[in-house]
């Protein structure tokens, strides 16, 4: 394999898969099983630039708990164009599905990572609407392969002409989402939801605005991350232990 550069996508259940995606035009991957120390190279995908021209895309890894099955979902924007593609790898069938138009179309952070919570893959989407961008997270259910809309807080208006900086991860517990959002328009400052009960209506709180600068964002909010992180799994324990 000529490209060596991989980056670790996802982790399930001990499999760990990597992706050649830092330039966003990989399509080599493998999947690593750590306690055996074996690996699997994957088929290539049908989506490429030999097949499909230029384009751009990120990649999910997930466990099917209905199918007892690993997959890998990879989200294929074109470019130029406004159409976002899906195929989905099975381990179990050693295959990739046919590629479909997502639906709803949307346009994918690509450099964001993945968020697999609660049977399904998320990522910050967006619509681009007259003057303005409309921004909602796109969640993927693993089982149905289906996608659906979720929202956003809604004291983030959705229809708005500034640029939202988003990324998702999963909450302290395991069971619902966090995110991290920065807007154009204040960029100093930093702000980190939780989902307090996933797919609720409204069910976002806010947890800390902190002032930031620009080249030490993402080292500040992977460090709120860690506390976040240990502060309900902390909870978590007193809880067990009333």
């Amino acid at each position: 394999m000529s490209n060596e550069c991989f980056r670790v996508v996802g982790i399930c259940n001990g499999l760990v898969f990597l992706a050649d995606d830092l330039s966003r035009l990989g399509y080599n991957f493998i999947i690593w099983n750590l306690s055996i120390r074996k690996s699997v190279t994957l088929p290539k995908p049908g989506l490429r630039y030999e097949t499909f021209g230029g384009y751009k895309a990120c990649h999910g890894f997930a466990f099917d708990a209905i199918t007892k099955d690993y997959k890998l979902v990879r989200l294929v924007e074109e470019e130029p164009g406004d159409q976002t593609f899906v195929e989905v790898y099975s381990l179990a069938a050693g295959s990739w599905s046919d590629s479909r138009l997502v639906d709803p179309q949307c346009g994918i952070n690509i450099g964001s990572p993945q968020a697999f919570v609660n049977g399904a893959l998320h990522w910050d989407a967006h619509r681009f609407r007259s003057s303005s961008y409309r921004y909602f997270i796109l969640a993927f259910d693993v089982s149905s392969e289906l996608f659906r809309e979720m929202m956003l807080p809604k004291s983030l208006d959705p229809d708005l002409a500034s640029f939202l900086s988003l990324q998702l991860s999963v909450s302290g517990d395991g069971k619902s989402l966090a995110m991290f959002v920065r807007d154009s328009t204040r960029s100093s400052f930093l702000d980190i939801w939780v989902m307090k009960e996933y797919s609720v209506q409204e069910p976002w709180t806010k947890l800390y605005n902190i002032i930031v600068t620009p080249w030490i964002l993402t080292m500040r909010a992977l460090s709120y991350l860690t506390e976040l992180m240990r502060s309900f799994a902390e909870q978590k324990k007193r809880l067990v232990h009333q």
